[in-house]
C-alpha cells in the first residue's frame, strides 16, 4: 500500500480497510509512507505553514495507521541522503517539451506527471512552458524520479506481488503505478465513487483510464436492471440534479430557481436545450492515448456553437469552476 500523503483520510481509510481485511486472511501487508522528503510537494500548494503543515501530514498518517496496528515503512528509508540532488540534476535543465517526453528505464514519467502540474497551477498543457511554471515542472518530476527510486527499493526487499494505490496518477502515485506494471506486479487503483460513501476500485488500470470503463459497459450491457435498481438510478440522477449524492465537495452553496432560469437565459418554455458541462482542461491528458485527436475542449465547444448557430434548439454550455 502506497500511501504518501498522511491526512488525506478520506483515501486512506480504504487503504486501512482494506489492508485490515486482507490481514485476517493471511496476506503480509505493509504501508508506504512519506516523511517530508518532497519539500515543494503538491499537498502544501496554498499551505501557509508547509513546514509545519508537511511534519503534520506525515505525524498524521503515521499516527492513523499504527491505530489499526499496521506495519509501515518510510520512502526515505529506502533512499540515499543525495538521492533528491541527484533526481534534481536529471530535471532542472529540461525544457516544457523534454519534461512531457521524459522517459526513465522506459517508464513514461513524464507525460504521467503532466497532469498534476496542470492541476496545481490551473493551466492547460499550452501553458507549461511559462517561467513560473518550469521550475515547479522540473522539480516534480525530481520528486517523481525519486519515488521511483525509493520504491524501486521498497519492492526488491520485500518483493510484493500486488499494489494498493490511489488512482494511479499524479507525482508520486504514478511512478509507483508504472513501476509496479513495469515489474509485472498486480495493481489495485482507488478513487471515490459516484455517488456519498462509496469508492471506486480498478484492477491494473489507472481509475481514469477509459478502458476500464468500457470492459465494465461491456459487463453489463447485456444483463436488465432490476425494478429497484431502476429506481435507485432514478433517485440518484434526481439527487445530482439538486447537488446531492455526489461523493465530492460542492463548488457553490446556493441553488438555483428552475422555473427562473429558461427567463433568466431567455429561452422559450417550449424549446429543447442541448446541454455542455465541461471538465477542467487539463484532465484531456487523462485520456491522452484515447482521445489524442482532440485538441483542447475549446476547439469542440466552437464547433458545437457552429452547429447549433442555425437550429431552433439552445445550446447552454456550463464551464467546469475551475476554468471559469
Amino acid at each position: 500500500f502506497f500511501v504518501p500523503f498522511g491526512d488525506w483520510l478520506v483515501h486512506n481509510q480504504l487503504d486501512a480497510v482494506v489492508a485490515s481485511a486482507l490481514r485476517i486472511r493471511g496476506a503480509e501487508v505493509l504501508i508506504v509512507l512519506c516523511d517530508g522528503l518532497m519539500p515543494k510537494c503538491y499537498k502544501l500548494v496554498r499551505s501557509e505553514d508547509p513546514v509545519g503543515d508537511c511534519r503534520r501530514c506525515s505525524e498524521q498518517g503515521k499516527e492513523f495507521f499504527d491505530a489499526f496496528q499496521l506495519p509501515f515503512v518510510q520512502l526515505r528509508d529506502f533512499l540515499d541522503p543525495s538521492a533528491l540532488d541527484e533526481c534534481r540534476k536529471q530535471t532542472q535543465h529540461l525544457s516544457a517539451e523534454e519534461l512531457l517526453a521524459f522517459t526513465h528505464n522506459g517508464v513514461e514519467l513524464g507525460r504521467r506527471l503532466a497532469p498534476s502540474v496542470c492541476s496545481y497551477f490551473r493551466i492547460t498543457q499550452e501553458s507549461l512552458a511559462e517561467p513560473h511554471v518550469l521550475p515547479f515542472h522540473r522539480e516534480f518530476l525530481a520528486y517523481s524520479l525519486l519515488a521511483y527510486r525509493g520504491l524501486s527499493g521498497v519492492f526488491d526487499q520485500f518483493d510484493p506481488t500486488h499494489l494498493f494505490v490511489f488512482c494511479g496518477w499524479g507525482f508520486m502515485h504514478s511512478a509507483a503505478y508504472l513501476l509496479a506494471r513495469q515489474r509485472k506486479i498486480k495493481v489495485v487503483t482507488h478513487e471515490r465513487g459516484y455517488f456519498d460513501g462509496s469508492f471506486m476500485l480498478v484492477a491494473d488500470e489507472p481509475c481514469t483510464d477509459v478502458n476500464a470503463w468500457m470492459k465494465l459497459i461491456a459487463a453489463w450491457e447485456d444483463i436488465p436492471l432490476t425494478r429497484e435498481e431502476c429506481e435507485r438510478v432514478r433517485d440518484y440522477f434526481h439527487n445530482r440534479e439538486v447537488g446531492k449524492d455526489t461523493n465530492f465537495m460542492s463548488f457553490f452553496n446556493f441553488r438555483a430557481e428552475h422555473e427562473k432560469l429558461r427567463d433568466q437565459l431567455k429561452i422559450p418554455v417550449d424549446a429543447k436545450i442541448f446541454s455542455v458541462f465541461t471538465s477542467t482542461e487539463y484532465e484531456l491528458l487523462y485520456t491522452w492515448d484515447e482521445f489524442h485527436i482532440v485538441s483542447t475542449q475549446m476547439d469542440v465547444i466552437d464547433k458545437l456553437i457552429e452547429i447549433f448557430r442555425n437550429r431552433k434548439e439552445y445550446l447552454v454550455i456550463r464551464h467546469h469552476p475551475n476554468i471559469t
